[in-house]
Order: structure tokens, then sequence, then C-alpha cells
């Protein structure tokens, strides 16, 4: 039954713009001043040499970083490294993402820690401009990968089929910049709840134009139709308000549902400055950052003056009542894959209102009502730095296998008398809180001292005895000639750099230059196992 408030949302014309309004949310960021608790981070990047960093997300236990290796950039893909707890260690979560000019199809679903949403190039190595695009979802920071499930219905509710190869497949951020389709959408106080715009089928094409709106409740888990072809989407009122419009035509209205999609209302645009039907071209729909507010703002151009334009909606009146505890339920992300509703080693019950539920729902809404710790499994783990999963794992989880470049054993970075630890192949998922169950215990290490001539698990630094005589052997003593060379490389070096540096304190462009001299350089010289870079982030305080 379709519910009809009982006061219509009133909206206004504000006026033709001529600059776009932005929200600002201000962050407060600590000043560290020791840069000498700065460590060098390892990446498998093998033989390829890194051309850009773009940092994805820090916000789940681990960092996500977008490389691309071309400076090229019709080539359209980079890899995603996620790292281990502390940052430092990365290693490959998602190859030939689609990305363009840095911008990756990396989407978090906020308020849930540890699910993503990306899109991967399928067809990257072939020669031809019409790539097509796979989208994935992950639920535990990047460490395992599925298809999306494309929704069992269409629009008019005839059954579809979708096997095999087929699934859902969305539009992402890359796509944003030279497309009015905006990417997956989603809002920490409106949870579990997803909007995204896409096709069914087996990939996307960049110039695919059969697009269409769809929909999800339970985090990217099932998706449903929500309306036939592409459109702007905004939530408001914790998720009770959907606002959308269409994106490809011109329009003097815009639709809107108080009970998630199960019943729409339309309401049309107010007049213009000259008196006219206002008729839009819309780009987006905006609201306040939180998404707990009832008032949005339709962006666009408005046809008849080929201005840019703004029409202001407010809903605060619409509702009929305030929610009350029967118009909550108690719902948990799960991805399915086991018997346990878990994420991130944690199952985390929310409290959010029920999709029918025509009510408004306070601004101090608390959304978590539990939270404890689930039975390590499988699905907790992941290949560790120097590992790859193999093509065909166990049944009952994943099988790592060393990728013959192992990290530096000791670490190059391990200080005398501290300790450092070696896995199986295998690294809890950064971010994961599960407890018991299944493990894969470290071997823990000594870092060698320069005296010592022993240390745990490190080769010792007296002569080996010759295999013969018993006795130790000497090494050769190195020559005059030989330390003077070193040295007198070690001394231009060093010289090298320092003009270098002074170049970029009075040329600020010249500092891209300067990191990446000195990332070749760490990439050649300063690691001990072949096939991985040391990256400083000290390198872009030059």
């Amino acid at each position: 039954m379709m519910y009809v408030p009982p006061v219509a949302p009133t909206y206004k014309y504000l006026t033709t713009v001529q600059h776009v309004v932005l929200f600002v949310n201000k962050l407060a960021a600590n000043n560290c001043t020791d840069r000498t608790a700065y460590r060098e981070s390892v990446f498998p990047f093998g033989t390829e040499l890194p051309v850009s960093y773009t940092l994805l997300d820090d916000t789940s236990g681990s960092v996500s970083l977008g490389v691309t290796f071309s400076q090229y950039n019709f080539l359209h893909w980079g890899n995603v490294y996620t790292s281990d707890k502390d940052g430092y260690h990365y290693t490959i979560s998602m190859q030939h993402v689609q990305q363009d000019w840095g911008v990756f199809d990396w989407v978090p679903v906020l308020g849930i820690e540890g699910v993503y949403i990306t899109s991967n190039i399928t067809n990257w190595d072939q020669n031809t401009n019409n790539l097509t695009s796979k989208t994935y979802i992950t639920w535990s920071n990047g460490a395992e990968w599925t298809p999306l499930v494309a929704p069992d219905h269409d629009i008019d509710g005839n059954p579809i089929l979708c096997t095999g190869e087929c699934s859902l497949n969305l539009r992402g951020p890359s796509s944003s910049a030279w497309e009015a389709t905006p990417p997956v959408y989603s809002n920490a106080n409106a949870i579990g709840l997803l909007i995204g715009v896409g096709t069914i089928g087996t990939g996307l094409l960049f110039d695919n134009t059969d697009l269409d709106t769809f929909f999800s409740r339970d985090a990217g888990m099932t998706w449903q139709y929500l309306m036939a072809g592409p459109s702007v989407y905004a939530f408001g009122d914790h998720g009770g308000i959907w606002i959308v419009a269409p994106t490809t035509a011109q329009t003097n209205s815009s639709r809107y549902t108080l009970d998630q999609g199960h019943s729409w209302s339309t309401f049309s645009f107010p007049s213009g400055p000259q008196g006219t039907q206002t008729q839009l071209q819309v780009s987006e729909i905006r609201t306040s950052p939180g998404g707990t507010g009832s008032t949005f703002m339709v962006v666009g151009r408005d046809v008849n003056t080929r201005q840019p334009a703004i029409v202001s909606i407010d809903f605060s009146r619409v509702w009929p009542r305030v929610c009350t505890d029967s118009d909550y339920e108690d719902w948990f992300p799960t991805d399915g894959r086991t018997g346990q509703p878990c994420v991130l080693g944690r199952q985390i019950t929310y409290r959010r209102r029920i999709a029918t539920a025509v009510c408004s729902s306070p601004d101090g809404l608390d959304h978590i009502v539990s939270m404890s710790n689930c039975t390590c499994t499988y699905e907790d783990w992941e290949c560790d730095v120097g590992y790859d999963q193999a093509a065909s794992d166990a049944e009952d989880g994943i099988v790592c296998v060393s990728s013959g470049t192992l990290p530096p054993d000791p670490p190059l970075d391990c200080p005398a008398g501290t300790t450092y630890t070696v896995s199986q192949g295998y690294r809890k998922v950064a971010g994961d809180t599960c407890q018991g169950g299944l493990t894969f215990p470290m071997t823990t290490k000594t870092c060698p001292s320069m005296s010592s001539t022993t240390m745990s698990g490190a080769t010792t630094s007296e002569p080996a005895p010759d295999a013969s005589t018993g006795s130790p052997v000497t090494p050769p003593a190195e020559s005059p000639a030989s330390n003077g060379l070193i040295a007198a490389v070690v001394v231009l070096s060093v010289a090298l750099v320092a003009v270098l540096i002074v170049v970029a304190l009075k040329n600020k462009k010249s500092r891209g230059a300067i990191v990446s001299l000195t990332n070749n350089l760490r990439a050649r010289f300063s690691s001990s196992s072949p096939g991985y870079n040391r990256v400083s982030f000290l390198d872009s305080d030059l």
C-alpha cells in the first residue's frame, strides 16, 4: 500500500548559482615531529617500479594503497595493496583495479569495517579501448573477493536467469569523472543500505548505456532492482528518506520513498526565476554529510537559463510520527560463507529502522547494540608477504605457497637485541579480532648484534670450518683499493642526494623527481631480497 504523506515536502528554487556548494568536514590531525618513528614499508613489486601511490583507506585496521606502474593513463588500471596490522608489510589484494588518473574503484561500505567494493578490468591484457570490468566485494579487508550476486527478479517482477560468470556489476568512482553516473553510495548512519548504478551480465563495458539502479539492505550481500535507468541518489533521516533523480534525461521532478523502496512519491520542481517550469539536467543530490537530516539539494543545470541551479527540498514535515521501539530491528552483517554471522572476526549487532516503518528517527540513535568476537576460521587468515594463494585451495580454506621472494631475514630494520616474527605463510587479516579456533603460530627470532657470534634463527658471524681440515676458513681481507672505491661511491651518492634536496627546497616541482630517485635507489640497492622494494613515507617530507 502506498503511503501518502499528510504534508508534502516543501521545495524551493534557491537561485542560479555560479559555484558548487560543498559540505566540509574539518578533521583534526596529530602533528608528528619525531621523524625517527617512521619505518620503511615493503611491497612485492618485483622488477616493476611504481609511478604513483594513492591512499585509498586506513579505517579498518589496515592501509589500502592503489599503485600504478605506467605513466600512460590509457591503461585505466592499477594494483591495490593492503598492509598488515602495523602498516609496514603489504601484499597484493586485487590486480588490475579500474582507475582513472589515480581515482580507483575502491569503495568502502561506510559503517561496517572491512567491507569494500571494487571493479576489476577483465580484459586488461587485450589491445582494445573497450575495456570490461567486473565488480567484486570483500568482507575481509581485501583478503578474499567474490562477485556481486545479481537480483532474482527484474523491475517488473520477472525472474532473472543469472548463472555461471553472470553477476551484478556497478559503476565506481573512476567512471564519475567522465560520465554522469555516481559510484556506489552508502552512509554510516544508514547501516547496511547501498545504492548503485550498473548492469547484470558477465561484465560492464566502459561505454555501456544500458544501465539501471540497484539497492541492497544487507551491506551488499544481496541486491534488488530499484528503478530502470541510471540515477543520482542520497539518504536522509538515518536511511528513512531516499531521494532519486534521473541522470541521462532532463526532468522537472524527482522521486522519493519513505519506506525504502516499497512505495514511491513524485514531486515537481517549483518555477524558476522567469516563472517557467523548472527543467533540470540533474548532476547530483546532496544532503548533510552524516545523512541524518531531512533537507536535500538537487544540483544540476537549468535547461531554460542554461545556468547551474539548485532546488532545495525539506522533508521535515512529512513524517506522521516519531519512531518507537517497535519500529526498529536488530541486524548483523554476514557474508554467508560460514555458519557464524561474522565480519573481521566479530559479530556486531546493529539497531536500525524496519524498512516499512514510516516514522522519523531521532538523531541520537545508537546503532551498535552488542559486539563479540568469533572463533577463528580460514576466513580470518590471508597469505603473508612472500606467499601466494594456491590456484587450487583446500576444501576448508586457502593454501599459501612461497612465491620465491621471501622478505629479508632478519628484516632490514632490526635493532640489535630486539625481536621479530616469521610466519608460516599465513597472517591474520589486519583488523580481525577472532579468538581461538584455527591458528598459525609465528616463530620469534632475535635481531643480531655486531658483537654476537650466534643468534636464534640467524647465521653465525664466525668463519665456517673447512670441510676437509675442520679448521676455520678465514675470508680474504679487503684490499685498500676496494675500500677506497666503496668510500668514493658513498661520498658521490651523498653529494648527489644533497644537491637534489637543495634544489627541491627551492623548487617544489623537483620533489617528485627526488622521491622517484630515492625509491629507485632503494629498489636496486637497499633490498637484501630480490623482488622486494622499500618505500619510505619520509619521502613526502623532502
